[in-house]
Parts: C-alpha cells; sequence; structure tokens
C-alpha cells in the first residue's frame, strides 16, 4: 500500500539523516552513493521525507568535502528554496550558503540557475 511505501521512505530519511549528524559517517554516505537517495526523497511528496533528506544534505554540507555541489545536488537544492515547508527552506539556505562557501564556480552556477 502507498502508506507502507511512506512509511518505508520515512524511515530512510530518518536514517539517512541520523546517521548524517555524525560528521565522521560522511564520507561512508557519500562512498555508499546516499546522496542519489537523498535527492529523490527530496522530491518525494511528504513533507517528513523532504524535510529529513534537506536536512541531511545540509549536514552533508557543513562538511567541505562532502557539499554535494556536483551530481545533481546544486539544482535538488536550488529547487527546495521554494519548497511549500518552511524547514526544507530553510535548511536549503544552510545548504546553499555551505555550498557557496569558498568556491566562486558554485557561486556562478547559482547565479546561472537564477536563485541569487
Amino acid at each position: 500500500t502507498s502508506s507502507r511505501t511512506v512509511g518505508i521512505k520515512r524511515a530512510a530519511s530518518l536514517a539517512l539523516y541520523s546517521v548524517s549528524t555524525s560528521e565522521c559517517s560522511h564520507s561512508s554516505l557519500v562512498e555508499a552513493e546516499a546522496p542519489a537517495a537523498l535527492f529523490a526523497l527530496c522530491g518525494n511528496q511528504d513533507g517528513d521525507c523532504r524535510r529529513l533528506a534537506t536536512m541531511a544534505i545540509a549536514n552533508l554540507s557543513a562538511n567541505p568535502s562532502t557539499r554535494l555541489t556536483r551530481g545533481g545536488g546544486l539544482q535538488v537544492v536550488i529547487r527546495l528554496l521554494g519548497d511549500e515547508d518552511r524547514t526544507c527552506r530553510d535548511y536549503a539556505c544552510l545548504c546553499l550558503a555551505n555550498m557557496m562557501s569558498k568556491s566562486a564556480n558554485t557561486q556562478k552556477q547559482v547565479v546561472a540557475h537564477g536563485s541569487l
């Protein structure tokens, strides 16, 4: 059923967020290709899934080695700036600020995508 699927996706979002709270796990998450799952969860209709996935991306973006500016991460974060959920928008702003930090190339990409 769809409610079961939503529950599974919420649990996956929560698990990825929980693991992302530890900086020592960031590289492992990226190596395990968790960002692809997080990007997909950010497009989910369920607000909890989007919120938790956005918060996990924010945690990863705080670490310069796992900022996820490639592979679609920047586009996902830019899209989340317009999310209906205030928490998603807030964390997307945090992600974007982290991603742009000390990266002129990322700053140019953000402008090119029309976000500034």
